[in-house]
C-alpha cells in the first residue's frame, strides 16, 4: 500500500519505496503494489514489470488546504483523509478476498485507511512511516504565522488518529 507510485524514483521517499520492495522481492516474496493513479504517469518502472503486480487505481488528487479545511468537521484530520480513496480501498479488499496475503506493508500513515479491509480480513498491518506526522504539523504549525491555528488543531486530529492506527495494527 502506498499513497503514490515508487517511479519516477525522483525523491527520497519513492526511491525507499523502490527498494524496498525490491528487497522484499530479493528475500523471494510475492509482492503486489496497491496505490491511487493520481499521477498521469504512475507506472510499474520497466525493470521491474517481470516480479512486481502493480494496481494503480484511478483516483482524483484532493489538495491539502482545503482537505485541512474540511477536517476541521470531521473527526479524521484533513492530512489524513485526503488520501483515503474508496476506489483504493476495495482495490486491496480484491485481492484480499482473491488471494493468500500474508501481510499488508503501508508505506507511510496517510495510506493506512485504505489498507482497512486488512483488519477484516484478519491479516496482519506493517507500517512504515517515513515521519511521526504530529511532530511535523506541529512543528509546521510554529512557524507558518497563517498556520498556527489550523496547524494546531491538525496536530492532535493526527496524532490520535497515529495512536489509534497503531493501536489497531498491534499484534495481540
Amino acid at each position: 500500500m502506498a499513497t503514490r507510485s515508487p517511479w519516477p524514483s525522483q525523491d527520497g521517499g519513492r526511491v525507499l519505496m523502490a527498494r524496498t520492495l525490491e528487497g522484499l522481492h530479493a528475500r523471494g516474496h510475492t509482492v503486489t503494489l496497491v496505490a491511487p493513479a493520481a499521477e498521469p504517469n504512475a507506472q510499474t518502472d520497466p525493470v521491474h514489470g517481470s516480479w512486481l503486480r502493480s494496481i494503480f487505481v484511478p483516483v482524483r488528487v484532493r489538495s491539502l488546504v482545503p482537505s485541512v479545511l474540511r477536517g476541521l468537521v470531521h473527526r479524521d484530520p484533513g492530512s489524513m483523509t485526503r488520501h483515503a480513496h474508496a476506489a483504493v480501498g476495495n482495490a486491496v479488499e480484491h485481492v484480499l478476498s482473491h488471494e493468500h496475503v500474508d501481510v499488508v506493508h503501508v508505506e507511510q500513515l496517510q495510506a493506512v485507511s485504505n489498507a482497512a479491509p486488512a483488519l477484516r480480513h484478519r491479516v496482519p498491518i506493517v507500517l512504515r512511516a517515513e515521519n511521526v506526522e504530529s511532530d511535523l504539523w506541529k512543528a509546521s504549525s510554529l512557524v507558518r504565522p497563517h498556520g498556527r491555528l489550523m496547524g494546531g488543531w491538525e496536530t492532535r486530529k493526527v496524532a490520535r488518529y497515529e495512536r489509534a492506527w497503531l493501536e489497531r495494527m498491534a499484534i495481540r
